[in-house]
């Protein structure tokens, strides 16, 4: 799913989505606490396992808004892992190998949630090497592996979720923005609505203020997207978990 917005409304997608994985058991597993934020420390070497189960690689600056909620996220889902843009193409290609090898298993099916891999991309357009095509000749980079994830994760239990800023659409090739299933995208002016209306096959002027659209394989369903809840609500919520 590709989440389209400014700062303030993409992260209160997240922490709405975070609650909703919180809720089936999505990265419920415990994990220790020094291992909890890679944002400043190196990528170490390992298979994906129930305690990845949430990866966040985190492109926005520090003092943007997610920052202030992460601390709060983890205590929901203890299995959140947050790296920073510098690990972001070892993340990738480790989640893109996974996929493969479940491919690869013809006896591989899904037994349990605990299966489920979820990548979150938090700003998207400010990952470097997203503005040519993954599928062109001698292709390389990020967008090859993610493209990899987008295709053909969905199908053996691996979930790709990115935010963008709708400033910054331009920046990533339509190739890999087209193959996003969903997306949620709210109202936008004329100087934006183009850009918007071409990648969700209609325009999005008939929204209202704090109005979006969930856009999936061609169905459309207006709402009203939760925004950042006050400080110490995601703490009782995680709370009142199993």
């Amino acid at each position: 799913m590709s989440v389209i917005g400014d700062d303030a409304a993409n992260v209160g997608v997240l922490t709405s989505t975070a609650a909703a994985l919180a809720t089936l058991g999505v990265g419920r597993s415990t994990a220790s606490p020094d291992h909890a934020d890679h944002a400043d420390q190196g990528a170490q070497a390992g298979h994906a396992d129930h305690a990845d189960a949430i990866t966040l690689i985190d492109f926005t600056p520090v003092d943007h808004r997610y920052t202030a909620v992460h601390a709060e996220l983890g205590a929901v889902l203890p299995g959140l892992r947050r790296w920073s843009a510098t690990h972001c193409l070892e993340r990738i290609e480790s989640l893109a190998d996974l996929v493969r090898k479940r491919h690869a298993d013809d006896a591989y099916t899904m037994t349990s949630i605990a299966d489920c891999r979820v990548l979150i991309l938090n700003g998207l357009h400010r990952c470097r090497e997203l503005d040519s095509s993954p599928k062109g000749y001698g292709a390389a980079g990020v967008g090859v592996p993610l493209s990899h994830l987008l295709e053909q994760g969905s199908e053996v239990g691996v979930f790709v979720i990115a935010t963008i800023d709708r400033n910054g659409l331009r920046r990533v090739h339509r190739d890999i923005l087209n193959q996003f299933g969903i997306v949620l995208t709210r109202r936008y002016s004329d100087s934006f609505d183009d850009r918007v209306s071409a990648l969700i096959g209609r325009p999005t002027a008939r929204l209202r203020d704090g109005q979006a659209v969930l856009v999936d394989d061609g169905s459309q369903t207006r709402l009203r997207p939760y925004g950042i809840p006050p400080p110490g609500w995601l703490k009782a919520f995680g709370e009142t978990l199993p």
